[in-house]
């Protein structure tokens, strides 16, 4: 008698591919290891100046003369900057009680030894 978990182990069924796509990653290339590919960032840089000039209804031209998406504005750059900060300062916590706790066990092993 076989024991229940080993039941279905000897059935194995077989993959069958239906030819779905799930998602479409044939336009995407590699990125260099070691040197960045300076003629291919600035090709798609040129793409992006060229989609902007075409459409004048979603890209918009701000006092500096930089080209900006309408849905961007000054407070997404606040906020943005707000998140920054939060997210180093408590960065920057948890190194000080990691250290903290370290410096703390160093006193307490250097007190059973007897060194201090």
């Amino acid at each position: 008698m076989q024991p229940l978990f080993q039941k279905n182990m000897s059935k194995k069924e077989r993959f069958e591919d239906d030819g779905r796509t799930i998602a479409d990653m044939s336009g995407v290339e590699r990125p260099p290891l070691i040197l960045p590919n300076i003629k291919r960032f600035k090709e798609l840089r040129a793409e992006k100046k060229a989609a902007q000039e075409n459409n004048p209804e979603v890209f918009s031209s701000s006092e500096d003369g930089q080209y900006r998406k309408r849905y961007e504005s000054s407070e997404d750059k606040e906020t943005r900057k707000a998140y920054l900060g939060g997210a180093i300062s408590a960065t920057l916590l948890i190194a000080l009680i990691y250290l903290g706790a370290f410096a703390l066990l160093v006193v307490i092993l250097l007190l059973i030894w007897g060194v201090l």
